[in-house]
């Protein structure tokens, strides 16, 4: 099904945002939710015009030239994550603020594409906020055994001693995974079945030959790596994998803005306009993009949970102030002329002088 919607550009946004985040976040153990960030960036962008939406298509896709069939396909990907159970909370909020209501066709696009349940509202503050929180939390298939093994953290896991740690084992025939020279990955299966009879799975990859720096560098390598592995391997493989946790928040402005979204930012050139009800002179500008993340891989599955929140604001372009008055006294030798302007829209002077 993914393939029917958006496989051609969301894996694409995934791992170019996932490669700008983790090289600026450089020994960091971190994570990003993409479609957590996709969902809201979608519904700003379906909103955008001119130079701002040509941006939104470079960061997005080619879709997002079309807002149509932009939000048909968060449409249908809202819809693969409502079927999956794994999949324990998917809502999305737009919030507005006091002086600029909803344009009428934002508002019913939104209902169409997240459904009733979109709590879209207005609000009393002097912002516009999209949020999206994402909650994943699954058993595996077959539940890992623990034991204590050094976990190095060195580039190439080359050095002596290593920090021990509690890890997880997992003995199992069935794993799909790849092992050569350049590279290990894994993938291990959850155990639930979406309604699309599809299935979860969580896969880990580390490089042999390259730094994970390197590797990180790469969108493309690090699609590569992280590809969803075939069942079925030729022979048995035993997995050690380190149980591990994190919790992080922060702002994605400057990874947007390194693939290639500034205007968004810009209160100056953004043009938002089909989002609220704006003034001549008003702008609709993305103010913060923030997002709270977290991740536990244990003995029993996996639980991870993204909030990301869009705020925006409306800044007005050209105040309207009185111009001071100007003060003109005529009391030196002047210059005067009479002119008569015909049907026609000619000027003629009629009297020119000099008063002295």
């Amino acid at each position: 099904m993914w393939e029917d919607i958006y496989m051609n550009t969301y894996p694409n946004f995934s791992f170019n945002l996932a490669s700008a985040f983790l090289q600026n976040r450089a020994k960091e153990t971190v994570c990003v939710s993409p479609v957590s960030l996709l969902l809201p960036l979608a519904a700003v962008a379906s909103a955008s015009e001119g130079g701002t939406k040509d941006e939104f298509a470079k960061v997005l896709g080619d879709s997002a030239n079309d807002p149509q069939r932009l939000l048909h396909d968060m449409h249908e990907i809202c819809k693969v994550l409502n079927d999956c159970s794994a999949v324990r909370e998917l809502t999305n909020t737009i919030t507005g603020e006091k002086d600029h209501a909803f344009q009428s066709d934002f508002a019913e696009n939104m209902r169409h594409t997240f459904g009733d349940g979109v709590g879209m509202k207005n609000g009393s503050g002097d912002s516009i906020t999209l949020t999206n929180i994402t909650h994943f939390k699954e058993d595996w298939v077959t539940r890992f055994s623990k034991r204590d093994e050094a976990f190095y953290s060195t580039p190439y896991g080359v050095e002596e001693h290593g920090e021990t740690v509690p890890f997880l084992y997992y003995d199992e025939e069935e794993l799909g995974y790849t092992k050569n020279e350049h590279y290990q990955s894994v993938t291990i299966p959850f155990k639930t079945a979406a309604a699309s009879g599809e299935n979860c799975h969580m896969t880990f990859a580390m490089p042999f030959n390259h730094s994970l720096d390197d590797v990180i560098a790469s969108p493309e390598r690090m699609a590569k790596m992280l590809q969803c592995q075939p069942f079925g391997g030729y022979s048995k493989a035993e997995v050690h994998l380190p149980a591990f946790s994190l919790k992080k928040n922060g702002s994605l402005k400057a990874e947007l803005e390194q693939l290639g979204l500034h205007r968004a930012f810009d209160k100056y050139a953004s043009d938002i306009p089909n989002m609220v009800n704006l003034d001549p002179n008003e702008n609709l500008y993305i103010e913060s993009v923030a997002q709270e993340i977290m991740v536990d891989v244990n003995a029993q599955g996996a639980e991870a949970r993204a909030k990301t929140v869009i705020a925006m604001r409306a800044f007005t372009s050209c105040v309207m102030i009185e111009p001071p008055k100007t003060i003109l006294r005529f009391n030196h030798p002047f210059l005067f002329t009479i002119w008569l302007r015909t049907s026609s829209g000619d000027e003629l002077p009629l009297f020119i002088g000099a008063k002295r």
